[in-house]
């Protein structure tokens, strides 16, 4: 059994900024390749910040997806993950997080 990954990135047309970005980490038995133990999607915000992170792959029985929200100071204001079932649908939010800042721009917990 041989393990191995790889990650893909897409660009926007004139490849100055990051759009997307896949991990995918698969297992190899004898000449059959190509179950994927765990694939990674990652989508940017036009400035670089990651917006959404999905997970899946064979080891895991559900999907999840992280999304992320953002200040107009590039600063995490809300962070959401939320789990799906292998039909697409909503299982529950596993946890809904607001971050706020105050004058000084230090996170406030």
């Amino acid at each position: 059994m041989t393990r191995g990954s790889r990650v893909d990135y897409t660009y926007d047309v004139r490849r100055l900024t990051r759009i997307a970005q896949k991990l995918v980490l698969e297992r190899s038995e004898g000449n059959v390749s190509g179950e994927t133990l765990l694939q990674m999607d990652y989508t940017y915000t036009a400035d670089d910040l990651p917006w959404i992170i999905t997970e899946s792959g064979t080891t895991l029985n559900f999907q999840t997806k992280v999304t992320y929200t953002y200040d107009n100071r590039r600063r995490l204001t809300h962070e959401v993950r939320e789990r799906f079932d292998g039909g697409g649908v909503s299982a529950g939010k596993d946890f809904d997080l607001a971050y706020t800042y105050d004058a000084g721009g230090e996170h406030v917990p």
